[in-house]
């Protein structure tokens, strides 16, 4: 066996076990599980935390040109039926299979199953597959979803294609779910998919499970495209490159258009155009394989073939589906599948030729070709309902992506050992993009993983926040290379990081060298980070001045109060922030620093909030105004970041201190001045007792 063919069939059996262990995740067995009989689903001896979720799978009663609500199914007193459910049941199919569709048929029903369940009281949940084409879902009365407007004409219903999981309450042992469905855009309405049932971290765990293989399918399908794309625009020669990359972007589209996210959930386009861009993706795909195949082995593949039939099939068949309405082309929507597959056995037939003329890399493509047919078939029978399975064109999908990337890296060896390289700096990338994105952050907004964060996600809270900021950095860093700057802005963040972190804080983000932290349970955490930070940076300038740079010294400003977190920006690029005056006035305090000629300030109402307040060291120095607020807001000096001796000369004239700002802010400004000269006789480098008594002067 050569060496492409074992890497083939290393990723068919990777991806084998990890298709398996996904539909035993989320499928159990239609042999082993209960089924519908008649409308009712009996899982009175099936533990759901046990035995796992169930599909809703069998016979589900059916009332063909009627859209029943629950008051329809209510009973009177006596247990008679209403008068107008006795004409529907007179009326009704009887029961219809689920899955299963109303072939040939357009028009609306409804749909009714009873599920009989062990005694209990909670949340249960379902998962929601497409459903052709809207629908309306009760489940014990309760509205709990819809898709698209249902309605009894196409001019009173609208089609949508969405998935979706929804939880309801269940307070006994049933459960009554009432199903409304029209169709009248498609060929084939009804249910064309299996309902999972279960319990709600069941239902959680298999979408988002669902969601990871959506987003790992399509981000990897999409670089390989534009990975192959850049190729082919470095060496136009290339075509091959530039084939397969559009064969990527069909696959990528195919995804779009049939995944557990699809394109509708971020662009407002119809259905009708939602159905034709599926059939696109399949068409281009098909048309694009053709080329990729005759660039590779052009003796085996005539040119006449490309020139007379795959170039006029993909014109005509694109004009078809952009102009014919889908109620049309679903009608010849299986022959259209039939031509798909008979064209992919004429190109195996073609890879048979190059593998007996001994072509480099044609096994590899047979074994593909091989694998993507019987894929392309199993989905056909499934779509037919003639088989039990799962769809698994996607996964052949990417099988054949990753397997001719490889193929085209054996061909183009030089050109393609950067791919190695590329993959590895995109799982750097994921890993790393936890460090940017903090968990404390995700847990805020309620998001477990960082795929689940969207645009807009906030939540308003109160805690407190931190703004560290180097003073006087702009001319320390004119003094220093590019290099030198980072290396010493780097090695000052490496020490204050695990300060905050230990105090229960967390970084929201670097601003240059300034620091922007959240400390979520208590203000003294904030503090004690406040003063650890201080001691370590005058411990820190022992190592620098070693290393030949300068000293510094940072400023601190702390506030608490209500803030929003969230996320803001656009769909291609966002961030975590927080949004609130609590942000502009501790970074306002954080300034306010260097005017006062101090360490560390923190608001007064922020100080008070502490319980041990008296193992605190601090002064009060004033009030400042806050923009749109008419109090003015008290603020305090922590005095225990300071060097011992200028601590001790501020805490011996603190009553003294104190009581000139009382005559200040009381227009006693002859009193506050001679006060404040006494402050100065005693300890002269106290500069806010020079700024007031300046002040105090002017008045």
């Amino acid at each position: 066996m050569n060496k492409s063919i074992l890497i083939t069939f290393l990723i068919l059996i990777c991806w084998g076990i990890y298709l398996i262990a996904n539909v035993f995740a989320g499928e159990v067995s239609k042999e082993s599980q209960p089924k519908a009989v008649e409308g009712v689903l009996d899982l009175a001896d099936w533990n759901l935390e046990e035995d796992g979720p169930v599909t809703l799978y069998g016979e589900w009663e059916f009332y063909w040109e009627h859209l029943l609500t629950p008051e329809d199914f209510r009973k009177n007193n006596d247990g008679s039926e209403l008068q107008n459910f006795n004409c529907y049941l007179s009326k009704a199919q009887g029961y219809m299979k689920v899955p299963g569709w109303w072939e040939n048929e357009t028009g609306y029903g409804t749909y009714k199953l009873t599920i009989l369940l062990e005694e209990q009281e909670g949340k249960l949940a379902m998962s929601l597959p497409y459903l052709m084409s809207s629908y309306k879902m009760w489940v014990n009365g309760d509205l709990i979803a819809t898709n698209g407007e249902v309605g009894i004409s196409k001019e009173e219903s609208s089609a949508e294609w969405k998935k979706k999981a929804v939880s309801f309450p269940v307070k006994d042992d049933t459960v009554e779910v009432i199903l409304q469905v029209s169709n009248f855009q498609h060929r084939l309405g009804g249910i064309w998919e299996n309902y999972l049932f279960g319990l709600p971290n069941q239902i959680t765990q298999q979408r988002e499970l669902n969601l990871i293989i959506d987003a790992f399918m399509r981000g990897a399908i999409i670089i390989m495209a534009l990975y192959h794309l850049s190729i082919f625009f470095l060496r136009r020669k290339e075509l091959s490159a530039l084939y397969f990359g559009m064969i990527c972007f069909a696959g990528a589209l195919r995804l779009l258009t049939d995944g557990e996210v699809m394109i509708t959930d971020f662009l407002a386009i119809s259905w009708e155009w939602h159905y034709k861009l599926l059939l696109i993706s399949i068409a281009a795909g098909a048309v694009f394989f053709h080329f990729y195949l005759q660039s590779l082995y052009p003796e085996e593949i005539p040119r006449s073939f490309s020139r007379n039939i795959a170039i006029p099939a993909g014109i005509i068949f694109l004009l078809f589906i952009l102009i014919v309405p889908v109620m049309t082309i679903s009608l010849i929507e299986n022959y259209l599948m039939i031509i798909v597959i008979l064209f992919l056995i004429c190109h195996i037939y073609w890879l048979v030729l190059a593998a007996r003329n001994k072509r480099p890399g044609v096994n590899i493509f047979i074994l593909n070709g091989v694998i993507f047919f019987l894929f392309a078939l199993n989905d056909f029978l499934l779509r037919l309902h003639l088989i039990q399975s799962v769809y698994l064109l996607q996964f052949g999908v990417l099988i054949i992506v990753f397997s001719q990337a490889y193929l085209l890296s054996s061909r183009f060896a030089s050109s393609y050992k950067n791919i190695e390289l590329l993959s590895e700096d995109l799982m750097n990338t994921n890993r790393a993009y936890s460090r940017f994105v903090p968990s404390e952050f995700l847990s805020f907004l309620n998001k477990d993983n960082i795929v689940n964060i969207e645009l807009g996600n906030q939540v308003e809270t109160e805690m407190t926040l931190l703004f560290s900021d180097i003073r006087s950095f702009t001319s320390i860093s004119e003094k220093m290379t590019p290099e030198e700057n980072f290396n010493f802005l780097n090695r000052y963040l490496k020490e204050m990081g695990p300060i905050i972190r230990s105090n229960n804080g967390f970084i929201d983000k670097y601003i240059g060298d300034s620091i922007m932290a959240l400390f979520p349970d208590d203000p003294e955490d904030a503090l004690k980070a406040a003063i650890e930070m201080q001691k370590k940076t005058e411990s820190l300038n022992v190592e620098l001045a070693e290393q030949n740079y300068p000293p510094i010294r940072a400023g601190i400003g702390i506030h608490a109060g209500k803030m929003i977190l969230g996320t803001i920006g656009e769909a291609e690029r966002m961030e975590g922030t927080v949004i609130s005056d609590t942000v502009n006035l501790a970074s306002r305090l954080e300034k306010l620093t260097k005017d006062y000629g101090t360490g560390v300030i923190m608001s007064r109402a922020s100080f008070d909030n502490i319980d041990d307040k008296q193992r605190y060291r601090v002064r009060f120095i004033g009030k400042i105004a806050v923009t749109g607020k008419i109090e003015e807001v008290e603020i305090i000096e922590v005095l225990d970041e300071l060097p011992s001796g200028e601590m001790e000369l501020k805490l011996k004239t603190k009553d003294l201190f104190q009581e000139a700002l009382f005559n200040y802010y009381k227009a006693n400004y002859e009193k506050a001045a001679s006060l404040l000269k006494e402050v100065l006789e005693k300890n002269p480098d106290d500069k806010i007792a020079k700024l007031f008594l300046d002040c105090a002067y002017r008045y």
